[in-house]
């Protein structure tokens, strides 16, 4: 029996939509659901008792499937044969069913998650980060995280210059429309908030790296692919981010130092995902620092930065052959270009209100910062 991958996400979700895209172009088709209820899936049963261990088969335990895509799943919004008005009662104990096998996954799921629930939940640990990449041997810039003026303002004046992060981005609107979002300020003693603004709202400080250039490092299971990003005259920005289809930011695949591609791979295993994006600094002496790993970060825009980069493809692979040490062998033959004249992606594109690219790529909302 031929195993396919399952994808959790809505059912217009753009990245989904490009996935399926290239799976098809390596001769895969995905099973695509916003909850782990799907027709095209076996039915569940999970078995325990005094002198059996707990065991499942169907569903998320089923042979068919390869992979996982962990992206985001959704409510169940609609059952075939279910009476409405019994909708909501069945629709919640879906959840639950799932809710229960998500924390058991390890033990109920044997197939390949991108990425594993306890993984991906740990993951999003700014602080459980920082702590495991420094065990490592990573160099992390000295932070804080607080809401103690007293404290903010003695380690801001220690290291002279910082950088303000939020744990998660936040964009608003005003009563003009007028979109705003969190940045990434750089702050020194004398451009501090005020005491009653710091002990507001607890934030991450960071000492600011001197840096020379900027690092993103997509890791999809065993293999790294890593572009450097600067300015076009060759200076680093203060964040990149905003920057990231305009005429000023230049990124260029690079190669990592194999003791870092080594302590990279340690800190995926340690942090229990197999599909993260990382973000170094390269300082003016060419030491590279870690910042941060985002386990649901974007790829697009760095394949388009670096086309000879198969991102794309290597995550259709390593869903399609469901292990972390997928060959590679496939994955050249996927390009997002053919995934744009794609029927399924041209039938996405026409239900949006203008037709999109991979600039709508928006994998989590770190694109919002």
């Amino acid at each position: 029996m031929k195993r396919h991958p399952l994808i959790f996400a809505a059912a217009d979700d753009p990245n989904a939509i490009v996935m399926r895209c290239a799976l098809q172009q390596i001769g895969s088709d995905a099973v695509h659901s916003p909850h782990a209820w799907h027709p095209g899936l076996d039915p569940t049963s999970i078995e325990i008792a005094a002198d059996t261990p707990l065991q499942a088969q169907g569903g998320l335990a089923g042979t068919q499937i390869s992979a996982v895509w962990n992206r985001r799943r959704r409510p169940l919004q609609r059952m075939p044969g279910c009476h409405p008005d019994d909708f909501a009662f069945v629709r919640d104990e879906w959840q639950l069913l799932h809710d229960n096998v998500f924390v058991l996954q390890r033990q109920l799921s044997p197939c390949l998650w991108v990425n594993p629930p306890a993984g991906a939940r740990d993951a999003e640990n700014k602080l459980l980060q920082l702590q495991h990449a420094r065990a490592l041997g990573l160099n992390i810039p000295a932070t804080l995280v607080s809401n103690d003026p007293a404290a903010i303002r003695r380690f801001v004046g220690k290291q002279r210059s910082v950088i303000y992060k939020s744990f998660m981005p936040h964009t608003w609107q005003d009563a003009g429309g007028r979109l705003y979002n969190v940045s990434v300020p750089l702050l020194d003693p004398d451009t501090l908030p005020d005491d009653a603004a710091l002990r507001l709202c607890p934030g991450i400080y960071q000492a600011f790296v001197d840096k020379r250039a900027d690092l993103r490092v997509v890791i999809v299971g065993d293999h790294l692919f890593a572009t450097r990003i600067q300015r076009d005259d060759g200076s680093a920005f203060v964040d990149w981010r905003p920057r990231t289809y305009l005429n000023d930011c230049v990124a260029r695949s690079c190669t990592l130092p194999q003791p870092v591609i080594d302590r990279l791979q340690t800190l995926m295993r340690a942090l229990g995902i197999v599909y993260g994006a990382v973000d170094l600094v390269e300082d003016r002496h060419s030491n590279l620092h870690f910042l941060e790993v985002n386990q649901s970060g974007q790829f697009g825009f760095v394949e388009e930065w670096a086309p000879e980069l198969p991102i794309l493809g290597a995550f259709a692979s390593m869903l399609a052959q469901g292990r972390v040490d997928y060959s590679l062998a496939d994955a050249a033959r996927v390009r997002l270009a053919d995934c744009r004249t794609h029927d399924l992606y041209l039938a996405w594109a026409e239900r949006q209100p203008a037709a999109g690219d991979t600039r709508d790529w928006v994998v989590t909302a770190e694109q919002a910062h």
